[in-house]
Protein backbone atom coordinates (compact mmCIF):
# COMPACT_ATOMS: atom_id res chain seq x y z
CA UNK A 1 0.00 0.00 0.00
CA UNK A 2 2.82 2.24 0.95
CA UNK A 3 4.44 1.85 -2.28
CA UNK A 4 1.52 2.29 -4.18
CA UNK A 5 1.75 5.73 -2.60
CA UNK A 6 4.46 6.80 -3.22
CA UNK A 7 4.07 5.69 -7.37
CA UNK A 8 0.88 7.90 -7.50
CA UNK A 9 3.18 10.66 -5.87
CA UNK A 10 5.75 10.07 -8.21
CA UNK A 11 3.29 10.12 -11.19
CA UNK A 12 2.10 13.16 -10.23
CA UNK A 13 5.36 15.14 -9.56
CA UNK A 14 6.35 14.16 -13.16
CA UNK A 15 2.77 15.07 -14.16
CA UNK A 16 3.60 18.98 -12.80
CA UNK A 17 7.27 19.21 -13.73
CA UNK A 18 6.03 18.41 -17.31
CA UNK A 19 3.01 20.74 -17.41
CA UNK A 20 5.26 23.41 -15.92
CA UNK A 21 8.02 22.74 -18.70
CA UNK A 22 5.17 23.01 -21.39
CA UNK A 23 3.79 26.39 -20.91
CA UNK A 24 3.36 26.78 -16.82
CA UNK A 25 4.94 29.90 -15.34
CA UNK A 26 2.45 30.92 -12.49
CA UNK A 27 1.43 27.20 -11.29
CA UNK A 28 -0.97 27.33 -8.48
CA UNK A 29 -2.16 24.18 -6.60
CA UNK A 30 -6.35 24.15 -5.81
CA UNK A 31 -7.04 21.49 -3.09
CA UNK A 32 -9.19 19.29 -4.96
CA UNK A 33 -12.35 18.11 -2.80
CA UNK A 34 -15.02 17.76 -5.35
CA UNK A 35 -13.41 16.58 -8.45
CA UNK A 36 -11.22 18.33 -11.24
CA UNK A 37 -14.29 19.47 -12.66
CA UNK A 38 -15.80 21.61 -9.78
CA UNK A 39 -12.05 22.82 -9.10
CA UNK A 40 -12.05 24.31 -12.86
CA UNK A 41 -15.61 25.86 -12.45
CA UNK A 42 -14.94 27.08 -8.88
CA UNK A 43 -11.86 28.93 -9.46
CA UNK A 44 -11.18 28.73 -13.26
CA UNK A 45 -12.83 32.44 -13.82
CA UNK A 46 -9.58 33.40 -10.97
CA UNK A 47 -7.30 32.35 -13.22
CA UNK A 48 -8.64 33.51 -16.18
CA UNK A 49 -9.04 37.43 -14.32
CA UNK A 50 -4.78 37.01 -13.26
CA UNK A 51 -3.74 36.26 -17.00
CA UNK A 52 -5.58 39.21 -17.87
CA UNK A 53 -4.09 41.48 -15.05
CA UNK A 54 -1.00 40.06 -15.66
CA UNK A 55 -0.29 39.56 -19.16
CA UNK A 56 3.64 38.76 -18.98
CA UNK A 57 2.66 35.69 -17.19
CA UNK A 58 1.11 32.40 -17.90
CA UNK A 59 -1.31 30.90 -14.85
CA UNK A 60 -1.90 27.15 -15.07
CA UNK A 61 -4.12 25.71 -12.44
CA UNK A 62 -3.43 22.31 -10.91
CA UNK A 63 -6.24 20.34 -9.01
CA UNK A 64 -4.06 18.06 -6.52
CA UNK A 65 -5.36 15.90 -3.14
CA UNK A 66 -3.39 16.19 0.36
CA UNK A 67 -0.66 13.84 -1.22
CA UNK A 68 -0.17 15.65 -4.23
CA UNK A 69 -0.34 18.79 -2.76
CA UNK A 70 2.00 18.19 0.10
CA UNK A 71 4.85 16.41 -2.47
CA UNK A 72 4.56 19.34 -5.50
CA UNK A 73 5.85 21.84 -2.54
CA UNK A 74 7.90 19.44 -1.18
CA UNK A 75 9.87 19.18 -5.04
CA UNK A 76 9.23 23.30 -5.12
CA UNK A 77 6.58 22.56 -8.32
CA UNK A 78 3.95 25.06 -7.20
CA UNK A 79 4.51 29.21 -7.02
CA UNK A 80 0.69 29.38 -5.39
CA UNK A 81 -1.71 27.35 -2.77
CA UNK A 82 -5.11 27.91 -2.72
CA UNK A 83 -6.25 24.91 0.21
CA UNK A 84 -8.66 24.76 3.21
CA UNK A 85 -7.48 26.59 6.32
CA UNK A 86 -6.30 23.30 8.03
CA UNK A 87 -4.12 21.84 5.42
CA UNK A 88 -2.62 25.53 5.19
CA UNK A 89 -1.20 25.93 8.96
CA UNK A 90 0.30 22.17 8.00
CA UNK A 91 1.97 23.28 5.02
CA UNK A 92 3.03 26.41 6.49
CA UNK A 93 4.50 24.45 9.54
CA UNK A 94 5.98 22.53 6.59
CA UNK A 95 6.84 23.95 3.82
CA UNK A 96 7.03 27.76 5.10
CA UNK A 97 3.78 29.20 2.53
CA UNK A 98 2.64 31.99 3.44
CA UNK A 99 -0.74 33.84 2.98
CA UNK A 100 -1.27 36.52 0.65
CA UNK A 101 -5.81 37.02 0.59
CA UNK A 102 -8.11 35.26 1.80
CA UNK A 103 -11.33 34.53 -0.38
CA UNK A 104 -15.19 36.37 0.20
CA UNK A 105 -17.72 33.77 0.23
CA UNK A 106 -20.79 34.63 -1.04
CA UNK A 107 -22.57 32.25 1.99
CA UNK A 108 -21.20 34.44 4.70
CA UNK A 109 -20.76 38.22 5.84
CA UNK A 110 -17.30 37.74 7.90
CA UNK A 111 -14.78 35.74 6.13
CA UNK A 112 -13.73 34.81 9.61
CA UNK A 113 -16.60 32.62 9.79
CA UNK A 114 -17.10 30.79 6.60
CA UNK A 115 -16.01 27.35 6.73
CA UNK A 116 -17.45 24.10 9.37
CA UNK A 117 -18.95 20.92 9.36
CA UNK A 118 -22.30 19.39 8.77
CA UNK A 119 -23.17 16.08 9.63
CA UNK A 120 -25.89 14.66 7.79
CA UNK A 121 -28.08 11.77 8.42
CA UNK A 122 -31.55 10.79 6.23
CA UNK A 123 -34.62 12.92 7.42
CA UNK A 124 -36.76 9.81 8.40
CA UNK A 125 -33.80 8.86 11.02
CA UNK A 126 -35.94 10.42 13.75
CA UNK A 127 -33.35 7.91 16.43
CA UNK A 128 -30.46 10.83 15.62
CA UNK A 129 -31.16 14.39 16.87
CA UNK A 130 -27.59 15.81 18.56
CA UNK A 131 -24.50 14.78 18.22
CA UNK A 132 -23.83 12.27 21.03
CA UNK A 133 -26.71 10.13 19.46
CA UNK A 134 -24.06 8.94 16.94
CA UNK A 135 -22.27 6.64 19.24
CA UNK A 136 -21.87 2.75 17.93
CA UNK A 137 -23.54 4.07 14.57
CA UNK A 138 -21.61 4.03 11.52
CA UNK A 139 -20.19 7.68 10.23
CA UNK A 140 -18.62 8.95 6.64
CA UNK A 141 -16.44 10.90 6.08
CA UNK A 142 -13.69 12.08 2.98
CA UNK A 143 -10.23 11.88 4.99
CA UNK A 144 -8.71 12.45 8.10
CA UNK A 145 -7.13 15.49 6.83
CA UNK A 146 -10.21 17.13 5.51
CA UNK A 147 -10.96 20.06 7.31
CA UNK A 148 -15.08 21.40 7.10
CA UNK A 149 -14.82 17.38 5.90
CA UNK A 150 -14.16 16.00 9.05
CA UNK A 151 -11.67 17.86 11.20
CA UNK A 152 -14.29 20.47 12.63
CA UNK A 153 -16.89 18.08 13.17
CA UNK A 154 -13.99 15.78 15.24
CA UNK A 155 -13.77 18.50 17.93
CA UNK A 156 -16.94 19.09 17.69
CA UNK A 157 -17.80 15.22 18.51
CA UNK A 158 -15.08 15.23 21.48
CA UNK A 159 -16.65 18.17 22.93
CA UNK A 160 -20.43 16.38 23.20
CA UNK A 161 -18.29 13.45 24.43
CA UNK A 162 -18.26 11.12 21.48
CA UNK A 163 -14.98 9.66 20.68
CA UNK A 164 -13.86 8.41 17.25
CA UNK A 165 -13.48 4.75 19.34
CA UNK A 166 -17.25 5.39 19.88
CA UNK A 167 -17.91 5.22 15.89
CA UNK A 168 -17.96 2.90 13.35
CA UNK A 169 -15.91 5.32 11.19
CA UNK A 170 -15.38 4.62 8.22
CA UNK A 171 -13.18 7.25 5.12
CA UNK A 172 -13.87 6.69 1.61
CA UNK A 173 -12.43 9.34 -0.46
CA UNK A 174 -13.15 12.74 -2.41
CA UNK A 175 -14.57 13.84 -3.97
CA UNK A 176 -17.02 14.38 -0.94
CA UNK A 177 -19.72 14.29 -2.89
CA UNK A 178 -19.71 10.26 -2.58
CA UNK A 179 -20.34 10.81 1.26
CA UNK A 180 -24.05 12.41 0.63
CA UNK A 181 -25.15 10.14 -1.76
CA UNK A 182 -23.96 7.36 0.35
CA UNK A 183 -25.73 8.44 3.49
CA UNK A 184 -29.10 9.08 1.36
CA UNK A 185 -28.67 5.35 0.29
CA UNK A 186 -28.79 3.62 3.16
CA UNK A 187 -24.98 3.10 3.43
CA UNK A 188 -24.29 4.55 6.91
CA UNK A 189 -25.99 6.16 9.36
CA UNK A 190 -24.92 9.55 8.77
CA UNK A 191 -22.13 11.12 6.85
CA UNK A 192 -19.49 14.60 7.65
CA UNK A 193 -19.80 17.11 4.84
CA UNK A 194 -18.53 20.64 4.58
CA UNK A 195 -21.29 23.17 5.26
CA UNK A 196 -23.26 24.56 2.56
CA UNK A 197 -21.81 21.52 0.31
CA UNK A 198 -25.31 19.49 0.87
CA UNK A 199 -27.39 23.27 -0.10
CA UNK A 200 -25.14 23.11 -2.89
CA UNK A 201 -26.03 19.36 -4.38
CA UNK A 202 -29.49 20.47 -3.84
CA UNK A 203 -28.78 23.32 -5.87
CA UNK A 204 -27.35 21.21 -8.79
CA UNK A 205 -29.70 18.67 -8.81
CA UNK A 206 -27.59 16.16 -7.04
CA UNK A 207 -30.45 15.24 -4.45
CA UNK A 208 -33.78 15.99 -4.01
CA UNK A 209 -34.70 18.53 -1.41
CA UNK A 210 -35.23 17.61 2.03
CA UNK A 211 -33.61 13.98 1.51
CA UNK A 212 -31.11 14.84 4.27
CA UNK A 213 -30.89 16.80 6.58
CA UNK A 214 -28.25 18.43 9.14
CA UNK A 215 -27.58 16.83 12.58
CA UNK A 216 -27.60 19.05 16.22
CA UNK A 217 -28.05 22.73 13.46
CA UNK A 218 -26.43 25.93 14.25
CA UNK A 219 -27.74 29.05 13.19
CA UNK A 220 -24.62 31.42 12.76
CA UNK A 221 -25.88 35.27 12.24
CA UNK A 222 -24.15 35.87 8.56
CA UNK A 223 -23.90 32.39 7.47
CA UNK A 224 -26.36 31.16 4.73
CA UNK A 225 -26.04 27.80 5.31
CA UNK A 226 -26.66 25.39 7.84
CA UNK A 227 -24.01 24.05 10.10
CA UNK A 228 -23.59 21.49 13.27
CA UNK A 229 -19.76 22.96 14.21
CA UNK A 230 -18.48 26.04 15.12
CA UNK A 231 -17.03 28.15 11.75
CA UNK A 232 -13.86 29.14 10.71
CA UNK A 233 -11.74 31.15 8.70
CA UNK A 234 -12.37 30.53 4.88
CA UNK A 235 -9.69 29.32 2.34
CA UNK A 236 -6.34 31.56 2.31
CA UNK A 237 -4.77 32.28 -1.56
CA UNK A 238 -1.00 31.59 -0.02
CA UNK A 239 2.62 31.70 -1.82
CA UNK A 240 4.96 29.23 -1.38
CA UNK A 241 8.22 30.04 0.41
CA UNK A 242 10.71 30.29 -2.53
CA UNK A 243 8.24 32.70 -4.68
CA UNK A 244 9.74 36.47 -5.62
CA UNK A 245 8.28 39.16 -3.70
CA UNK A 246 7.66 40.60 -6.54
CA UNK A 247 5.04 38.16 -8.26
CA UNK A 248 3.71 37.45 -5.08
CA UNK A 249 2.75 41.33 -4.42
CA UNK A 250 1.55 41.90 -8.01
CA UNK A 251 -0.53 38.79 -7.53
CA UNK A 252 -1.74 40.34 -4.42
CA UNK A 253 -2.67 44.07 -5.85
CA UNK A 254 -4.92 41.83 -9.12
CA UNK A 255 -6.61 39.65 -6.18
CA UNK A 256 -7.47 42.62 -4.41
CA UNK A 257 -8.59 44.74 -7.34
CA UNK A 258 -10.80 41.86 -8.67
CA UNK A 259 -14.46 43.65 -8.80
CA UNK A 260 -17.85 41.35 -7.38
CA UNK A 261 -19.19 41.29 -10.94
CA UNK A 262 -16.23 39.86 -12.46
CA UNK A 263 -15.68 36.95 -9.88
CA UNK A 264 -17.69 33.69 -9.78
CA UNK A 265 -20.71 33.07 -8.49
CA UNK A 266 -19.23 31.22 -5.00
CA UNK A 267 -17.46 33.91 -3.83
CA UNK A 268 -17.49 37.69 -4.42
CA UNK A 269 -13.73 38.43 -4.28
CA UNK A 270 -10.37 38.86 -2.17
CA UNK A 271 -9.85 40.43 1.17
CA UNK A 272 -6.57 40.84 3.24
CA UNK A 273 -5.29 37.25 5.26
CA UNK A 274 -7.99 36.84 8.28
CA UNK A 275 -6.05 35.75 11.32
CA UNK A 276 -5.87 31.79 10.97
CA UNK A 277 -5.25 31.12 15.31
CA UNK A 278 -8.82 29.55 15.53
CA UNK A 279 -7.61 26.99 13.69
CA UNK A 280 -4.32 26.67 15.20
CA UNK A 281 -6.30 26.29 18.45
CA UNK A 282 -8.29 23.51 17.12
CA UNK A 283 -5.34 21.65 16.07
CA UNK A 284 -3.50 21.97 19.08
CA UNK A 285 -6.77 20.35 20.94
CA UNK A 286 -6.61 17.63 18.51
CA UNK A 287 -3.23 17.12 18.59
CA UNK A 288 -2.99 17.48 14.58
CA UNK A 289 0.20 18.29 12.87
CA UNK A 290 1.71 20.81 13.31
CA UNK A 291 0.81 19.84 16.84
CA UNK A 292 0.93 16.73 17.18
CA UNK A 293 3.20 14.32 19.41
CA UNK A 294 4.58 12.22 16.57
CA UNK A 295 5.61 15.32 14.45
CA UNK A 296 8.32 16.09 15.46
CA UNK A 297 11.43 17.61 13.56
CA UNK A 298 14.01 15.03 12.12
CA UNK A 299 17.80 15.17 12.95
CA UNK A 300 18.97 16.47 9.77
CA UNK A 301 16.25 19.08 9.81
CA UNK A 302 17.94 19.80 13.47
CA UNK A 303 21.02 20.35 12.40
CA UNK A 304 20.57 22.26 9.30
CA UNK A 305 18.77 24.96 11.49
CA UNK A 306 20.46 24.57 14.47
CA UNK A 307 24.12 23.84 13.53
CA UNK A 308 25.92 26.71 14.82
CA UNK A 309 24.52 26.27 18.34
CA UNK A 310 25.21 22.17 18.24
CA UNK A 311 29.00 23.31 16.92
CA UNK A 312 29.00 25.45 20.00
CA UNK A 313 27.68 22.68 22.06
CA UNK A 314 30.49 20.43 20.78
CA UNK A 315 33.57 22.44 21.64
CA UNK A 316 31.98 23.38 24.77
CA UNK A 317 31.36 19.57 25.76
CA UNK A 318 35.27 18.81 24.35
CA UNK A 319 36.47 22.10 26.82
CA UNK A 320 34.72 20.19 29.79
CA UNK A 321 36.06 16.70 28.91
CA UNK A 322 39.98 18.30 29.04
CA UNK A 323 39.13 19.89 32.38
CA UNK A 324 37.16 17.65 33.99
CA UNK A 325 39.95 14.99 33.17
CA UNK A 326 42.33 17.83 34.76
CA UNK A 327 40.36 18.81 37.42
CA UNK A 328 40.08 15.21 38.86
CA UNK A 329 43.76 14.45 38.38
CA UNK A 330 44.51 16.79 41.18
CA UNK A 331 41.51 16.01 43.25
CA UNK A 332 42.37 12.53 43.30
CA UNK A 333 45.51 13.18 44.49
CA UNK A 334 44.37 15.28 47.21
CA UNK A 335 41.27 12.88 47.92
CA UNK A 336 43.38 10.07 48.85
CA UNK A 337 45.46 12.17 51.43
CA UNK A 338 41.98 13.32 52.99
CA UNK A 339 40.00 9.76 52.64
CA UNK A 340 41.53 8.02 55.64
CA UNK A 341 41.15 11.01 58.01
CA UNK A 342 37.54 11.59 56.73
CA UNK A 343 36.98 7.68 57.60
CA UNK A 344 38.12 7.95 61.32
CA UNK A 345 36.46 11.55 61.62
CA UNK A 346 32.96 9.88 59.99
CA UNK A 347 32.97 6.99 62.64
CA UNK A 348 33.92 9.42 65.57
CA UNK A 349 31.15 11.10 64.89
CA UNK A 350 28.53 8.33 64.26
CA UNK A 351 30.18 7.32 68.00
CA UNK A 352 29.27 10.36 69.45
CA UNK A 353 25.68 10.84 67.40
CA UNK A 354 24.85 7.76 68.98
CA UNK A 355 25.86 7.80 72.78
CA UNK A 356 24.14 11.39 72.80
CA UNK A 357 20.69 9.28 71.44
CA UNK A 358 20.92 6.90 73.74
CA UNK A 359 21.41 9.80 76.11
CA UNK A 360 18.39 11.47 75.19
CA UNK A 361 16.25 8.33 75.17
CA UNK A 362 17.06 7.53 78.63
CA UNK A 363 15.69 11.27 79.93
CA UNK A 364 12.96 11.15 77.50
CA UNK A 365 11.96 7.94 79.48
CA UNK A 366 12.55 9.38 82.93
CA UNK A 367 10.74 12.61 82.14
CA UNK A 368 8.04 10.44 80.82
CA UNK A 369 7.38 8.52 83.89
CA UNK A 370 7.87 11.35 86.32
CA UNK A 371 4.89 12.75 84.11
CA UNK A 372 2.64 9.84 84.59
CA UNK A 373 3.47 9.69 88.73
CA UNK A 374 2.64 13.27 88.71
CA UNK A 375 -0.69 12.77 86.73
CA UNK A 376 -1.49 9.87 88.89
CA UNK A 377 -1.27 11.72 92.24
CA UNK A 378 -2.87 14.77 91.28
CA UNK A 379 -6.00 12.53 89.95
CA UNK A 380 -6.18 10.62 93.43
CA UNK A 381 -5.97 13.80 95.62
CA UNK A 382 -8.60 15.42 92.76
CA UNK A 383 -10.91 12.35 93.16
CA UNK A 384 -11.05 12.77 96.52
CA UNK A 385 -11.73 16.52 97.11
CA UNK A 386 -14.72 16.68 94.74
CA UNK A 387 -16.25 13.55 96.85
CA UNK A 388 -16.79 15.65 99.15
CA UNK A 389 -19.26 18.46 97.78
CA UNK A 390 -20.42 16.03 95.03
CA UNK A 391 -22.17 13.73 98.18
CA UNK A 392 -23.29 17.12 99.80
CA UNK A 393 -25.08 18.24 96.57
CA UNK A 394 -26.99 15.14 96.48
CA UNK A 395 -27.76 14.92 100.58
CA UNK A 396 -29.15 18.67 100.02
CA UNK A 397 -30.96 17.89 96.25
CA UNK A 398 -32.44 14.78 98.22
CA UNK A 399 -33.77 16.95 101.78
CA UNK A 400 -35.23 19.36 98.88
CA UNK A 401 -37.10 16.72 97.22
CA UNK A 402 -38.41 15.57 100.54
CA UNK A 403 -39.63 19.11 101.35
CA UNK A 404 -40.88 19.68 98.23
CA UNK A 405 -43.34 16.64 97.78
CA UNK A 406 -44.70 17.71 101.45
CA UNK A 407 -45.53 21.16 100.49
CA UNK A 408 -46.97 19.77 96.91
CA UNK A 409 -44.47 22.15 95.00
CA UNK A 410 -44.36 22.63 91.73
CA UNK A 411 -43.65 19.91 89.60
CA UNK A 412 -40.96 21.55 87.57
CA UNK A 413 -38.82 22.06 90.62
CA UNK A 414 -39.28 18.78 91.61
CA UNK A 415 -37.96 17.46 88.30
CA UNK A 416 -35.09 19.83 88.02
CA UNK A 417 -33.97 19.13 91.70
CA UNK A 418 -34.44 15.27 90.46
CA UNK A 419 -31.70 15.73 87.97
CA UNK A 420 -29.20 17.97 90.47
CA UNK A 421 -29.51 14.78 92.64
CA UNK A 422 -29.26 12.16 89.57
CA UNK A 423 -26.11 14.01 87.95
CA UNK A 424 -24.42 14.45 91.95
CA UNK A 425 -24.51 10.46 91.76
CA UNK A 426 -23.27 10.16 88.38
CA UNK A 427 -20.46 12.50 89.00
CA UNK A 428 -19.70 10.65 92.07
CA UNK A 429 -20.01 7.67 90.14
CA UNK A 430 -17.13 8.91 87.67
CA UNK A 431 -15.30 10.35 90.77
CA UNK A 432 -15.18 6.66 92.44
CA UNK A 433 -14.36 4.66 89.03
CA UNK A 434 -11.22 7.38 87.95
CA UNK A 435 -10.35 6.60 92.09
CA UNK A 436 -10.62 2.70 91.10
CA UNK A 437 -8.94 3.11 88.06
CA UNK A 438 -5.96 4.60 89.68
CA UNK A 439 -6.22 2.26 92.35
CA UNK A 440 -5.72 -0.53 88.97
CA UNK A 441 -8.72 -2.22 90.73
CA UNK A 442 -10.37 -4.76 88.24
CA UNK A 443 -13.58 -3.36 86.56
CA UNK A 444 -16.92 -5.45 87.76
CA UNK A 445 -19.17 -5.15 85.01
CA UNK A 446 -22.87 -6.37 84.46
CA UNK A 447 -25.18 -7.19 81.42
CA UNK A 448 -26.27 -3.23 80.43
CA UNK A 449 -27.82 -2.04 76.95
CA UNK A 450 -24.83 -0.75 75.10
CA UNK A 451 -27.15 1.66 73.01
CA UNK A 452 -28.48 2.92 76.60
CA UNK A 453 -24.80 4.64 77.27
CA UNK A 454 -24.15 5.85 73.46
CA UNK A 455 -27.71 7.71 74.19
CA UNK A 456 -26.95 8.90 78.04
CA UNK A 457 -23.32 10.25 76.20
CA UNK A 458 -24.95 11.72 73.26
CA UNK A 459 -27.35 13.45 75.58
CA UNK A 460 -24.59 15.20 77.41
CA UNK A 461 -22.28 16.01 74.43
CA UNK A 462 -25.09 17.51 72.48
CA UNK A 463 -25.02 21.13 73.94
CA UNK A 464 -21.31 21.61 73.36
CA UNK A 465 -21.84 19.88 69.79
CA UNK A 466 -24.37 22.75 68.86
CA UNK A 467 -21.86 25.63 70.69
CA UNK A 468 -19.44 24.37 68.14
CA UNK A 469 -22.01 24.12 65.49
CA UNK A 470 -21.63 20.87 64.90
CA UNK A 471 -24.18 18.49 63.83
CA UNK A 472 -24.46 15.33 65.81
CA UNK A 473 -26.01 12.08 64.62
CA UNK A 474 -26.98 8.63 65.93
CA UNK A 475 -27.93 5.77 64.14
CA UNK A 476 -28.21 2.78 66.57
CA UNK A 477 -29.10 -0.75 65.83
CA UNK A 478 -32.65 -1.86 67.36
CA UNK A 479 -32.82 -5.11 69.99
CA UNK A 480 -28.84 -5.47 70.65
CA UNK A 481 -27.54 -8.25 72.70
CA UNK A 482 -26.11 -6.84 76.18
CA UNK A 483 -22.96 -6.60 76.60
CA UNK A 484 -20.55 -7.21 80.03
CA UNK A 485 -19.81 -3.60 81.06
CA UNK A 486 -19.77 -0.42 83.24
CA UNK A 487 -22.25 1.75 82.10
CA UNK A 488 -20.56 4.92 83.58
CA UNK A 489 -16.97 4.14 82.34
CA UNK A 490 -18.73 3.03 78.70
CA UNK A 491 -20.65 6.21 78.58
CA UNK A 492 -17.09 8.24 79.19
CA UNK A 493 -15.17 6.43 76.20
CA UNK A 494 -18.24 7.37 74.29
CA UNK A 495 -17.78 10.88 75.63
CA UNK A 496 -14.20 10.94 74.46
CA UNK A 497 -14.38 9.65 71.22
CA UNK A 498 -16.79 12.34 70.19
CA UNK A 499 -14.44 15.13 72.05
CA UNK A 500 -12.14 14.08 70.01
CA UNK A 501 -13.90 14.44 66.56
CA UNK A 502 -14.79 17.64 67.85
CA UNK A 503 -11.34 19.05 68.26
CA UNK A 504 -10.19 17.44 64.76
CA UNK A 505 -13.40 19.43 63.08
CA UNK A 506 -12.63 22.41 64.74
CA UNK A 507 -8.32 22.09 64.06
CA UNK A 508 -9.49 21.51 60.67
CA UNK A 509 -11.71 24.68 60.28
CA UNK A 510 -13.74 22.26 57.93
CA UNK A 511 -16.96 23.66 55.98
CA UNK A 512 -18.77 19.79 56.76
CA UNK A 513 -19.19 19.23 60.54
CA UNK A 514 -20.43 16.05 60.98
CA UNK A 515 -20.12 13.82 64.00
CA UNK A 516 -22.40 10.04 63.44
CA UNK A 517 -22.46 8.04 66.50
CA UNK A 518 -23.27 4.10 64.97
CA UNK A 519 -24.08 0.77 66.96
CA UNK A 520 -24.45 -2.20 65.11
CA UNK A 521 -24.04 -6.39 66.08
CA UNK A 522 -21.38 -7.46 64.29
CA UNK A 523 -19.82 -11.13 64.20
CA UNK A 524 -17.90 -10.77 67.27
CA UNK A 525 -19.62 -8.71 69.72
CA UNK A 526 -21.66 -5.47 69.47
CA UNK A 527 -19.52 -2.43 68.07
CA UNK A 528 -19.92 1.29 68.47
CA UNK A 529 -18.51 3.53 65.66
CA UNK A 530 -17.74 7.40 66.25
CA UNK A 531 -17.14 9.16 62.43
CA UNK A 532 -16.17 12.46 61.56
CA UNK A 533 -16.21 14.48 58.44
CA UNK A 534 -12.60 15.78 59.29
CA UNK A 535 -9.63 15.53 56.83
CA UNK A 536 -8.95 11.99 57.97
CA UNK A 537 -5.09 10.77 59.95
CA UNK A 538 -2.01 10.84 58.64
CA UNK A 539 0.44 7.34 58.80
CA UNK A 540 2.20 8.74 61.65
CA UNK A 541 -0.44 9.90 63.59
CA UNK A 542 -2.46 6.22 62.76
CA UNK A 543 0.78 4.16 64.78
CA UNK A 544 1.09 6.69 67.80
CA UNK A 545 -2.64 7.48 68.10
CA UNK A 546 -3.00 5.41 71.75
CA UNK A 547 0.08 6.23 73.02
CA UNK A 548 0.44 8.15 76.21
CA UNK A 549 0.89 12.06 75.85
CA UNK A 550 0.95 11.36 71.99
CA UNK A 551 -1.34 14.52 70.36
CA UNK A 552 -1.86 16.59 67.84
CA UNK A 553 -3.09 18.93 69.22
CA UNK A 554 -1.09 22.39 70.40
CA UNK A 555 -2.93 22.49 73.75
CA UNK A 556 -3.87 18.56 74.26
CA UNK A 557 -2.52 16.36 76.82
CA UNK A 558 -2.66 12.69 74.80
CA UNK A 559 -4.54 10.79 77.64
CA UNK A 560 -8.13 10.50 76.22
CA UNK A 561 -7.72 7.84 73.84
CA UNK A 562 -5.14 5.98 75.72
CA UNK A 563 -7.39 5.88 78.84
CA UNK A 564 -10.46 4.98 76.60
CA UNK A 565 -8.81 2.16 75.16
CA UNK A 566 -7.93 0.98 78.46
CA UNK A 567 -11.32 0.74 79.48
CA UNK A 568 -12.42 -1.28 76.77
CA UNK A 569 -9.30 -3.37 76.79
CA UNK A 570 -10.69 -4.10 80.61
CA UNK A 571 -13.96 -5.09 79.76
CA UNK A 572 -12.32 -7.85 77.10
CA UNK A 573 -13.01 -5.42 74.03
CA UNK A 574 -10.80 -3.57 71.49
CA UNK A 575 -10.40 0.16 70.62
CA UNK A 576 -9.36 0.73 66.70
CA UNK A 577 -9.27 3.49 63.79
CA UNK A 578 -10.57 2.96 60.52
CA UNK A 579 -10.90 5.30 57.45
CA UNK A 580 -14.51 7.09 57.31
CA UNK A 581 -16.60 6.76 54.32
CA UNK A 582 -16.38 10.23 53.79
CA UNK A 583 -13.43 10.54 54.10
CA UNK A 584 -12.80 11.38 57.78
CA UNK A 585 -11.61 9.34 60.58
CA UNK A 586 -13.37 6.38 62.40
CA UNK A 587 -12.65 5.12 66.13
CA UNK A 588 -14.76 2.29 66.67
CA UNK A 589 -14.36 -0.17 69.88
CA UNK A 590 -15.74 -3.56 70.03
CA UNK A 591 -17.55 -5.74 73.07
CA UNK A 592 -18.25 -9.52 73.41
CA UNK A 593 -21.84 -9.97 74.08
CA UNK A 594 -22.54 -11.45 77.63
CA UNK A 595 -23.67 -15.06 78.29
CA UNK A 596 -26.48 -13.91 80.45
CA UNK A 597 -27.46 -11.17 82.89
CA UNK A 598 -25.36 -12.50 85.68
CA UNK A 599 -22.10 -12.47 84.18
CA UNK A 600 -19.67 -10.68 85.97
Amino acid sequence: MKNRANFIRVGLLTLLFASSLAAADVRIGVLNYRGAEQVMETWGGTVEYLRRALPDREFRLLPLDFVALDAALSAGELDFVLTNPGNYVQLEAAYGISRIATVESSITDDPNYSIGSAVVVRRDNQALQELDDLKDHSLLAVDRGAFGGYQVAEASLRAAGVEPGDLRLRFIGFPMDRVAHAVAAGEADAGILRACLLERMVVEGQLPPGELRVLAPQNHYGFRCTASTPLYPDWPFAKARDTSRELAKRVTQALFALESDEAPAAFTGWTIPVDYQPVHDLFRRLELPPYSRDSQMTPVEMVRRYWPWLLGLLLSAVWMVWHTARVEQQVRVRTAQLSAANERLKQAMQEQAAAERVIRQREAELAHAARVNTVGELAAGMAHEVNQPLAAIGNYAEGCLVRLRQQEAAPELIDALREIDTQAARAGAIVHRLRSFLRKEEPRPVPIDLNDAVIEAVSLFAPEAHRHHVALRTVLAPSLPRVCGESIQLEQVVLNLMRNALEVLEEAECERREIEVISARVADGVRVTVMDSGPGLSEEARQHLFEPFFTTKPQGMGLGLSISRSIIEAHGGGLAVADAPNGGAALEFTLPVAKDDHEL
